[in-house]
């Protein structure tokens, strides 16, 4: 996900850490049983982050060879359930999370597939769980749509009316502060 870009990937991983527990200490003391990544990668997140927040991590990921690796970095005695398949296809269990954790993976859905999927997701929540998106976005007010990866990059303005939609309560946001002026600039929100 990162590609290219390791050098941030300690500055994402330390600031996801701090927002995740400022959340919980400060607006909303969600459970710490289990929490899912979705479209984990390699695991980089669930390694670094979440195994450290959670008794349980839950991985999905659609690409075979991605989740191979994530499984054998996420420690034994944190590794919930595998799911290999994409975040568009994704139905939690009824209120089985206290978090889904979702990083660089919505900007491959339409707006019609993204709001679906956030359905399923609020659902998807135990009683005060959280949904937390990380995401890049424009600043002009306008998406983006990269013809090389087909994804597409929203503004801030965007996304809070497809959470809307979804019937989701936006409960906390934060820019990622340490982060290259040259590409684009990266959002936390946290969801129910």
């Amino acid at each position: 996900v990162l590609g290219g870009f390791q050098e941030e990937s300690p500055a994402d991983l330390q600031e996801t850490h701090e927002f995740l527990k400022e959340v919980r200490q400060e607006i909303v003391p969600y459970g710490t049983e289990l929490c899912i990544d979705c479209g984990c990668g390699i695991g980089r997140v669930a390694v670094a982050v979440l195994v450290n927040l959670f008794d349980k991590v839950d991985l999905m990921e659609p690409c075979a060879n991605l989740m191979d690796k994530a499984k054998e970095d996420v420690p034994v005695s944190k590794l919930g359930e595998v799911i290999l398949d994409s975040l568009q296809n994704f139905h939690p269990k009824f209120q089985s999370y206290d978090c889904i954790f979702i990083q660089w993976a919505t900007l491959y859905l339409t707006d019609e597939h993204l709001v679906d999927c956030w359905k399923r997701c609020k659902d998807g929540l135990k009683d005060g769980g959280i949904i937390f998106l990380k995401e890049n976005i424009t600043r002009n007010g306008r998406f983006h749509i990269d013809k090389e990866d087909s994804s597409i990059t929203r503004c801030d303005s965007q996304y809070k009316e497809l959470f809307q939609l979804a019937g989701l309560e936006l409960l906390a946001e934060k820019d990622q502060v340490v982060w290259p002026d040259d590409l684009f600039p990266v959002k936390m929100y946290v969801l129910r």
